[in-house]
């Protein structure tokens, strides 16, 4: 494997990275992850020297994170640097950021992230960012905050309500499945989102144990 400078970031990443956004599906269920066969894969290119793993919330429905999460444990998380994605088409308000997260960093299963980027940026998401004050919350959460207060992360039926607003994805009460109109639930990587810098900590130490 073949490793890069990262940027400003004192590490260097693998050449070739591995995006979470199409998994191997389930039988049925194309939106559904298959776990078994995800983690065979992915720990299959970490043992090869893949060390940049990148997932976001809408990826999968949601699954992708938890199936990152159940992935990276017996010591793998330590193998790699892990992105997520806070969906900016789906904040309301400040406070959301908190509950984004906490709720990311119960799936993925640890207590910080290596990179945090804000998701599906174009010019209209990118002034919510601002009116939101959203680059202020990147940077204080690269800063541990042992008195902060611990924002709820979102029921079950509010992460329905948000998957049905995620750009390109309709998603459905009854099933709880959803059908994507684009290349992956919510739009392609985008090359603009902006990195929250080396490190996202979770800013409670006592974070929410389940959704």
């Amino acid at each position: 494997m073949q490793y890069r400078k990262m940027g400003s970031l004192d590490w260097k990443v693998s050449a070739l990275g591995f995006g979470c956004m199409r998994l191997p599906s389930r039988r049925f269920s194309l939106m559904g992850a298959d776990l078994e066969e995800s983690k065979r894969i992915i720990r299959y290119g970490i043992d090869r020297g893949i060390n940049y793993i990148d997932t976001a919330w809408p990826y999968h429905l949601g699954e992708s994170e938890k199936v990152v999460g159940e992935t990276l444990k017996d010591g793998y998380r330590e193998k790699v640097k892990l992105v997520t994605k806070l969906p900016v088409p789906v904040v309301r308000k400040t406070e959301d950021f908190d509950r984004f997260l906490n709720s990311q960093l119960e799936k993925l299963q640890t207590d910080y992230l290596d990179i945090y980027l804000l998701h599906s940026l174009n010019a209209g998401t990118f002034e919510k960012v601002k009116r939101l004050g959203l680059i202020d919350k990147m940077e204080e959460a690269q800063r541990p905050h042992p008195d902060a207060r611990v924002f709820p992360c979102p029921s079950a039926d509010e992460e329905n309500d948000l998957f049905q607003r995620m750009p390109g994805c309709r998603f459905s009460r009854q099933t709880t499945r959803g059908s994507c109109h684009r290349s992956g639930c919510g739009g392609p990587h985008n090359p603009q989102s902006c990195s929250s810098g080396r490190r996202a900590r979770c800013r409670a130490s006592d974070r929410p144990r389940s959704l």
